[in-house]
């Protein structure tokens, strides 16, 4: 049978309902089958029971997956009493760590999930990095920083890390081998001089695996002056109107909130203004500090269909700071 790919906020609503009770009279005995650690590459097959305790046939229109690599097959129609089975068969090869693919199964009389199926793994890489597949380095301007990555080969054959490429101008790195074929270390080191800024770069390790004989590894550096903002701007995405005008309470969701920081000593806001009149605006505390919360609300009455697009600006006492400009930007639809 076919089955479409669910988007992600479609994956998170679904989870809400797993646990409900099932809808014209499809019902689920064991909707979460637990596999426990498994290989990343492992293709996994579980059979879920399916019974139609309702007193009319029950037809499945279509099952829609969760995540990459899954597969399914099923019995469409379903008597009165009688049980259905689907199988799912999962892929893992582009899942890592605790995972949880999911299908919803969407009957022909309704557009809403009826059940939903599971199966829950952790997926263990062949290649690990750890922590975190990822180096991240804070620093103040003037400071330096690194950080150490573990890549681990959890597989049976030995594997060999032969080349570091750096794919950025504002770090250095040094490999480590700490046991030939299994265990090597990853040292990032912040490049001197650097501004103050966000760089987003990455390097890549070069491996004698066929399968994936490249590795990206994202690298994220924060340069921070003596005084700075912990976003870069405010961007509310895509927002409907519709959606707002029938749950007033999504507003809350949708609240903005970001930092103003200075590293040592106090400091006052003497002033905050915005240019759009979306907006709500709101800090604390109002005495000096050395940090300043600022939440940005959307306001209902003033939101109309167009582009959010403008600069919240906060003038501080701070003499090397005086007046720092966060963009805003969104779109009401």
């Amino acid at each position: 049978m076919r089955a479409r790919s669910l988007k992600p906020l479609a994956i998170a609503a679904l989870a809400m309902v797993a646990t409900r009770p099932a809808a014209a009279g499809l019902v689920a005995p064991e909707p979460i089958h637990r596999v426990g650690t498994v290989r990343q590459g492992a293709v996994l097959s579980e059979r879920f029971v399916v019974r139609n305790e309702g007193a009319a046939p029950l037809r499945i229109a279509r099952i829609e997956l969760g995540e990459p690599g899954m597969r399914v097959r099923f019995r469409r129609d379903i008597p009165p009493g009688a049980e259905g089975t689907v199988t799912l068969e999962w892929d893992t090869r582009a899942s890592d760590g605790d995972t949880r693919a999911e299908a919803a199964i969407i009957l022909a009389d309704g557009g809403k999930p009826a059940a939903i199926l599971a199966i829950e793994a952790t997926v263990v890489p062949r290649l690990a990095i750890e922590p975190l597949p990822a180096a991240f380095l804070s620093l103040y301007r003037g400071e330096c920083a690194s950080t150490s990555l573990t890549i681990r080969n959890n597989d049976k054959k030995s594997l060999a890390v032969t080349v570091v490429e750096p794919a950025g101008r504002h770090f250095d790195v040094r490999l480590t081998t700490l046991e030939p074929g299994r265990t090597y270390e990853l040292r990032v080191d912040a490049a001197d001089g650097l501004k103050p800024g966000r760089y987003r770069e990455a390097l890549e390790l070069m491996t004698d695996d066929p399968e994936r004989p490249r590795v990206k590894v994202p690298v994220n550096i924060l340069v921070k002056d003596e005084l700075y903002v912990t976003e870069e701007g405010i961007d509310f995405g895509r927002v409907r109107l519709a959606d707002l005008a029938q749950d007033a309470g999504l507003i809350d969701l949708l609240t903005q909130t970001f930092l103003v920081k200075r590293r040592d000593l106090p400091f006052r806001v003497v002033d905050l203004w915005w240019d759009l009149p979306e907006l709500e605006v709101t800090r604390e505390p109002e005495g000096p500090s050395s940090t300043f919360r600022f939440d940005v609300r959307l306001r209902p009455q003033a939101l109309r269909p167009g582009l959010l697009s403008g600069e919240l600006v906060i003038v501080t006492d701070d003499p090397e700071f005086p007046q720092i400009v966060v963009p805003v930007r969104g779109v009401l639809e």
